[in-house]
């Protein structure tokens, strides 16, 4: 609940062209493991694998450089996604996946699902 209040009051913030972001030095992979703790608890429940993997970091893919960016805004869009993907899921898995894109200078993150998807329209 808390976090649907949040985002209702982003979304008068953008409206009213008073939306400020709070750019910090962060972890990516920190981030997204805070985030998977949030659900850990409800993917047990449903027997569904949470789990996150690194791409392209090189020879160590644990070591993600430091960025700078809005954490608790990327934590949001984070949180929201995989508490879409589990609510969707029944069986099988969520995915979040790191990728560094060091030639193009950013990371992606993403989130993907074993549920019903969404049909074409």
């Amino acid at each position: 609940m808390l976090f649907l209040v949040k985002d209702i009051l982003d979304f008068s913030q953008i409206e009213s062209r008073s939306f400020i972001l709070n750019p910090e030095e962060c972890n990516v992979q920190q981030m997204v493991e805070e985030c998977i703790d949030l659900f850990k608890f409800k993917a047990n429940e449903k027997r569904i694998n949470l789990h996150y993997t690194i791409l392209g970091g090189g020879r160590d893919e644990s070591l993600l450089p430091q960025i700078r960016t809005d954490q608790n805004r990327v934590k949001q869009i984070i949180i929201n996604l995989v508490s879409n993907a589990l609510k969707f899921t029944q069986k099988g898995s969520v995915h979040i996946a790191i990728e560094l894109k060091q030639e193009k200078g950013y990371i992606s993150i993403s989130v993907s699902d074993t549920g019903v998807g969404m049909t074409r329209g």
